[in-house]
């Protein structure tokens, strides 16, 4: 049986991760969600960088409930509902550590990711994932929002979802665009 998250990357010197506990259920559905979070953000950041870092790297990751993230999807997107995950980036950064020509930043800051316990397990349930895997999927799909990656276009979006793909399986996990199409089907 092949187990789930078995590769550990080697921790990174440069990434600073901070790990906010909104909703306490997280601690119960998902007990590792810190080993989940800090595997995943390295391996995103080290995929999508392609190991190009000069500067220290922080990001702010909140474990929420569906209330929590309701509010703040109707501040910031006028959408008065919860939804899964949510990015707010700091673009600026973002541009100086994709930039490999740029001088060297003692510290810059990629932003926050937020995510909805509630929401997550009725999509995982749903979608026929486990929850870890789909939380997995949407932390990788915040995260690389804060790099500036997004799914406006068709060509933005295969972009996008490649790279997720090839992150989440460095860690063991399926594509999750090929379960979902897979469910939508058998449900045609």
């Amino acid at each position: 049986m092949k187990k789930r998250h078995k590769k550990k990357p080697k921790p990174l010197d440069y990434l600073d991760i901070e790990i906010t506990l909104q909703e306490q259920r997280w601690m119960k559905v998902i007990p590792s969600y810190d080993e989940i979070v800090s595997n995943l953000a390295q391996r995103t950041l080290k995929i999508a960088l392609a190991d190009n870092l000069k500067s220290t790297l922080e990001l702010s990751i909140v474990l929420a409930n569906d209330e929590f993230i309701q509010k703040l999807n109707h501040i910031h997107r006028n959408k008065d509902q919860p939804t899964n995950v949510l990015a707010f980036p700091n673009l600026e950064d973002a541009q100086l550590a994709l930039d490999t020509q740029s001088e060297v930043q003692p510290s810059l800051s990629l932003g926050d990711v937020v995510l909805a316990i509630e929401t997550l397990e009725k999509e995982a349930l749903l979608q026929h994932k486990s929850l870890i895997d789909h939380f997995s999927h949407l932390l990788v799909h915040g995260i690389l929002h804060l790099l500036g990656f997004d799914h406006q276009t068709q060509t933005q979006a295969d972009a996008m979802e490649t790279l997720e793909i090839k992150i989440l399986h460095s860690q063991g996990i399926k594509n999750p665009y090929a379960l979902t199409n897979q469910t939508e089907e058998d449900t045609l």
